[in-house]
């Protein structure tokens, strides 16, 4: 929709709702107290078993602007994609139920990215309790390309990279990509596959989106086999690499992998004793992509330490708790 002023763009803000009802009026009430008022909010309740669908009628029959899906339980992947699928805004933004925005955050964030043509704009975030809307370091906005960023992805700076919510997208950005379903880190596996397609992303050093934890999230679990799901991020990543032929990427990722298949090993060795399927498993894993891995580009100390591992899995957790 050319030519229209960033506060008449229109933002579909989709929330996966499931099992909030203490938490989802906070969420609601930020996005519908918005500065920037043209939006759509599209509440997708993913099988609520309390009193969370209710309220998301509720919503609905008081302000025009809210959407609501009800389906069978499937996943935070599968609700994003069932409001990805009835939205229609210029941008999208995520919104997890149990968070909540500054008043501002989206006409900060629609107005960056129709001045300055960014594809994705990225936003701070703080924890319940800390300031909304406040600063970060000097408080001015930055700019990169989305493969700039995707090099930023891995390094210290990795966490806000890698999340879907607390970016505001072209719809253009997203266009056919959904995330996969099944399991947890979808996050990881897709936001890196958004940002290749923008050629311009800006970073908003303000505080504008808080994020909630509790511990019945599912960052808040203990150490399951369920963690393992990460894994399946990495191989996405792989293919996507691979399919793009993107080699420099590629190298680096496979690196990355490797060692989170090590990680993961001596963690279910210590914390999941009794999983040994599940070990052996991932020793497995390790073996056939170490095989097939690009080696020639490693540095000597990687084609040392990972030589080691493939005969001796435990000894990478052993040198990290050595500090090695």
């Amino acid at each position: 929709m050319a030519g229209l002023k960033p506060s008449e763009k229109l933002i579909s803000v989709i929330v996966p709702v499931y099992n909030v009802e203490d938490y989802l009026k906070e969420c609601v009430d930020s996005v519908l107290a918005q500065t920037h008022e043209k939006l759509e909010l599209i509440l997708v309740d993913d099988g609520s078993k309390d009193s969370s669908g209710k309220l998301c009628d509720g919503f609905a029959a008081s302000d025009s602007r809210v959407k609501v899906i009800h389906k069978e339980n499937g996943g935070l992947s599968s609700a994003r994609n069932a409001g990805l699928e009835q939205c229609s805004g210029d941008y999208v933004f995520f919104l997890d139920s149990d968070d909540y925005i500054y008043e501002k955050a989206m006409e900060k964030m629609v107005t960056l990215a129709e001045t300055e043509g960014c594809g994705i704009v990225v936003c701070g975030f703080c924890n319940q309790g800390e300031p909304l809307g406040a600063k970060q370091g000097d408080g001015k906005n930055r700019f990169y390309t989305g493969r700039q960023l995707i090099d930023i992805f891995y390094g210290p700076q990795h966490t806000p990279i890698t999340l879907a919510w607390n970016k505001l997208y072209r719809r253009s950005v997203i266009g056919e990509l959904r995330f996969p379903e099944g399991y947890i880190h979808e996050d990881e596996a897709m936001v890196v596959q958004f940002l290749y397609r923008a050629a311009k992303v800006g970073w908003i050093r303000e505080n504008l989106h808080c994020y909630r934890s509790r511990s019945g999230s599912i960052t808040g679990e203990k150490f399951s086999l369920k963690r393992l799901d990460i894994l399946h991020a990495f191989r996405a990543r792989l293919s996507f690499y691979e399919s793009a032929g993107e080699e420099e990427y590629l190298v680096r990722e496979e690196q990355c992998y490797l060692s989170a298949l090590l990680e993961y090993y001596g963690r279910v060795k210590k914390e999941l004793p009794e999983e040994k399927k599940a070990r052996e498993e991932l020793k497995q894993q390790y073996r056939e992509r170490y095989r097939a891995a690009r080696k020639g580009k490693w540095s000597a100390a990687k084609k040392l330490l990972y030589l080691a591992c493939f005969f001796f899995p435990g000894l990478y957790s052993l040198l990290r708790r050595k500090g090695r």
